[in-house]
């Protein structure tokens, strides 16, 4: 069953020690720089032990009688447990580094990160979601002993079950993050559900139709040669959504005839949809047609295909294009576009992605509001990484180097100006819980009267000085509140606890974690406040008065 190669033998063994060793690496690395030859030779002995487990998936599935199946079952089952693991290590390396509580340098890790997905995450999903297929129909042939032998629950039941009843029940933020999961991370696990499930389409057809483009951005761009889900949905489902979907993955097929085929083929798209399939269209890899799609939708639009996970950066560039190109849009929705795909723009794992930023900096550096402070450090940043890529891939013609130059130039000359906060009136709430997400605006979102957009915010307030700023907001969303309270550490401080429990938005559950700190001064102290929330204001006089008595 095993393969052997230059690294060793296929055993869960061998990759449990290698995955325990990369996702250690990268857990002890992260604080000082992650050390990106080393790292890569990590995942370079992790992937060729994966590879030994990938070969006996292949091996099993040409072997009709059988033999092996169990045991290559459970050795691809714990190789994707492992990937899983490795993949979130890496993710959360990532995340820090963009937020700037590890060294930023740690976001090139990226390269390396979408190398072994490429090489061991998609292989082994999709070995994985065929085991699976294969062992069900051998246990269906063998009911005497079904018990016995059934197969275990799918790695990814809960997120899985989470994503699907989100889809059907949730509302568009709901929606829009049960797609990004189904489309990604879970598309494996998905793709299995509806071809064993295609009853439970009816339910999840409304939702799936709401935001096509990300299954597009997924299967076009995310995961070009693998699973489209497209095709699933093409075979499965009402009339209407397979009918969408045939015509869907039509307009995205090698036309021989051009740009303008595929654009004459919208006029046979229904109204209804007509609007949400030239989004989708935004995505696609011909230039004419991208530009054709941008050119004829409304801002909204453009701000929904933006948000997607997997959004290319050719996209990026074509409505960058309009949005510049157009006095209809003001500085503040280019801001908010800036601020949108930057947290994009900061993983360039291809070089295509590295020469479509280049001409998304060349737009960039001509706007006036990136000589306001806050403005120039991202985009400085930014180019900063654009850079490092660029040597990556040996791209060294010195045209990035003369925009930095420019800028900084320019930048000298203007001085210090003060940034200033766009109005996101007529943004839509995918992209304002988008810029929450990735830390944009946090001091203003914070105090969104939409829980799931202000919850956004609290991985941002990460430092003892924000966290006392939040809490003498007393106009900060209470869900805020919640999930900041539990980060004990934020309020060691005197001042920040008192601060916190002063906030009238505070829930009582928060606040009366923080009662037994309090000495009788405390107590009497905030007594005498009158923004202290009733119910915690009662408690505090009972605990005041047996103290007295």
């Amino acid at each position: 069953m095993a393969s052997f190669l230059p690294g060793g033998p296929a055993t869960s063994d061998r990759i449990d020690d290698l995955a325990a060793e990369l996702t250690l690496s990268l857990e002890l690395s992260r604080g000082e720089g992650c050390d990106l030859a080393a790292t890569q030779r990590a995942a370079d002995r992790l992937a060729e032990a994966f590879h030994g487990a990938i070969v006996a998936a292949e091996a099993a599935e040409r072997d009709e009688s059988n033999e092996s199946l169990d045991d290559v079952y459970k050795l691809v089952e714990s190789a994707y447990r492992q990937w899983k693991a490795v993949d979130a290590a890496f993710a959360q390396t990532i995340r820090l580094a963009y937020e700037h509580q590890v060294p930023r340098a740690n976001l090139l890790i990226d390269d390396v990160r979408a190398s072994l997905e490429r090489k061991v995450g998609e292989p082994i999903a999709e070995a994985y979601t065929e085991l699976r297929t294969r062992w069900a129909a051998h246990v269906d042939s063998r009911p005497w002993d079904s018990f016995l032998n059934r197969a275990p629950q799918h790695v990814d039941r809960g997120p899985l079950e989470g994503a699907l009843n989100a889809l059907a029940r949730g509302d568009d933020l709901d929606v829009e993050d049960a797609i990004g999961a189904l489309a990604n991370g879970l598309r494996y696990a998905f793709a299995e559900h509806l071809n064993t499930h295609p009853e439970d389409l009816d339910d999840l057809e409304v939702g799936i139709w709401k935001r096509p483009e990300v299954l597009v951005a997924s299967d076009f761009w995310g995961h070009p040669k693998r699973t489209r889900l497209l095709d699933i949905l093409a075979h499965s489902g009402s009339e209407r959504s397979r009918t969408s979907a045939k015509t869907l993955a039509k307009l995205f097929a090698p036309n021989p005839k051009g740009a303008a085929a595929v654009v004459r083929a919208l006029d046979d798209v229904h109204e209804s949809q007509r609007e949400r399939f030239t989004r989708c269209l935004m995505l696609h890899p011909d230039y004419e047609v991208r530009r054709y799609a941008a050119n004829n939708t409304d801002i909204n639009s453009i701000w929904k295909v933006v948000t997607p996970e997997a959004v290319p950066c050719a996209t990026i560039l074509s409505l960058l294009e309009r949005l510049v190109g157009s006095s209809r849009y003001t500085t503040a929705q280019r801001k908010i576009f800036f601020d949108a795909v930057y947290r994009r723009l900061l993983s360039l794992t291809t070089r295509s992605d590295v020469l479509y930023a280049r001409g998304i900096v060349r737009i960039f550096v001509k706007l006036n509001f990136f000589l306001e402070d806050s403005y120039f450090h991202k985009l400085s940043t930014l180019m900063d990484y654009l850079a490092s890529k660029e040597k990556l891939h040996g791209i060294n013609d010195g045209l990035l180097a003369d925009y930095i130059a420019r800028m900084r130039t320019e930048k000298a000359k203007a001085g210090s100006i003060p940034s200033e906060d766009p109005s996101f009136d007529g943004i839509p709430l995918v992209v304002l819980r988008k810029l929450a997400r990735d830390g944009h605006f946090w001091h203003v979102l914070i105090t969104h009267p939409i829980a799931k957009i202000a919850r956004e915010t609290v991985a941002h307030v990460s430092t003892k000085d924000r966290a006392l700023q939040i809490a003498n907001n007393h106009r900060v969303n209470s869900e805020v509140l919640r999930g900041l309270g539990r980060k004990r550490e934020l309020f060691s401080a005197l001042p920040a606890k008192m601060a916190l429990l002063s906030n009238p938005q505070t829930p009582i559950a928060v606040s009366m974690n923080y009662v037994s700190d309090l000495t009788l001064q405390d107590v009497e102290a905030l007594l005498r406040r009158s923004t202290v929330h009733p119910e915690l204001r009662n408690q505090l006089r009972a605990k005041y008065d047996a103290v007295k008595r």
